[in-house]
């Protein structure tokens, strides 16, 4: 009996392809946390979802408190924060929390290093470590 590498390797690739679709799972890179006078502080990251099905961020904690999602809204000349339920990342998307942009914000005293819980809408979590960096940007409340 012969084989059919070409199909063989195929098979491979496709078997492998649908492994790693089968155990992707969303990760967050890049992460820090920045302070806003006088006792905010808010975590900035990459959340990347390499999985082909959105996920969505529905609770956030860090330093074992509840935080919020939040995004800033223009409207005109004027900022605003405008709390949301949940940040949903799209299929093999990248979705950047930025100050102007989504982010998660704390309220109370943080240290320069704070643990991050991020949890998902198919009910799991994801926790990284966030330490202190200046801020690029400015950021109104």
């Amino acid at each position: 009996m012969r084989l059919n590498f070409p199909l063989l390797l195929l098979a491979l690739a496709a078997f492998a392809l649908a492994a790693f679709l089968a155990f992707a799972k969303p990760y967050v890179k890049d992460a820090y946390l920045t302070f806003v006078p006088p006792d905010m502080g808010m975590v900035l990251f990459t959340f990347v979802n390499p999985s082909p099905r959105p996920v969505c961020i529905v609770e956030v904690s860090v330093g074992g408190r509840p935080a919020e999602l939040h995004k800033t809204e223009f409207n005109g000349t004027h900022a605003a924060m405008v709390p949301v339920d949940r940040v949903c990342a799209g299929p093999f998307s990248t979705l950047q929390f930025t100050t102007l942009g989504y982010h998660v914000m704390f309220y109370g005293n943080a240290s320069r290093v704070a643990d991050v819980v991020l949890r998902l809408d198919d009910g799991s979590a994801i926790s990284f470590v966030a330490e202190f960096r200046e801020a690029g940007g400015v950021h109104v409340h």
